[in-house]
């Protein structure tokens, strides 16, 4: 079977994102159902059979309690913002093991779009109970176990 890990990120990046952009990310939450023409999040689809939604959700986690989620809301402005509008964006979801370096790229590609520094969720193994925060720090998303 494998093992599966819990994904969780509340984050705000900026509101200043192209048409593509916007559309991309969109569509790996699953918030947009039309695939964009261009993927930007990844150089290398190819080797994984091609593009796919990573996060989309919408169904019952199949290795964790609740449901697979994700949602994206431009919205005037949140508590890490001072002001101007902002995206709003939460995913909940089961990655397996073979997809894990693929959510990690594409969480980076999205949080590289404005997000603020510091912890911007969790992560959890289905093998063990190690809570791993995701920090976002200079560039880079790093699992911290706590």
């Amino acid at each position: 079977m494998g093992d599966y890990y819990d994904f969780f990120i509340a984050v705000d990046i900026s509101a200043d994102l192209d048409a593509v952009t916007c559309q991309e990310i969109g569509w790996h939450l699953g918030c947009i159902p039309e695939e964009p023409n261009n993927h930007r999040a990844l150089d290398n689809w190819d080797d994984l059979g091609g593009p796919f939604p990573v996060f989309a959700g919408g169904i019952a986690s199949h290795a964790f309690p609740g449901v697979d989620v994700c949602a994206m809301l431009r919205t005037s402005g949140g508590p890490l913002v001072e002001s101007g509008p902002i995206w709003a964006l939460t995913i909940r979801k089961c990655i397996h093991e073979d997809e894990f370096g693929v959510a990690i790229d594409v969480i980076e590609w999205i949080l590289s779009h404005g997000a603020h520094e510091g912890v911007v969720g969790h992560v959890k193994g289905s093998s063990d109970d190690i809570l791993g925060m995701l920090e976002w720090r200079q560039g880079c998303l790093n699992v911290v176990r706590r």
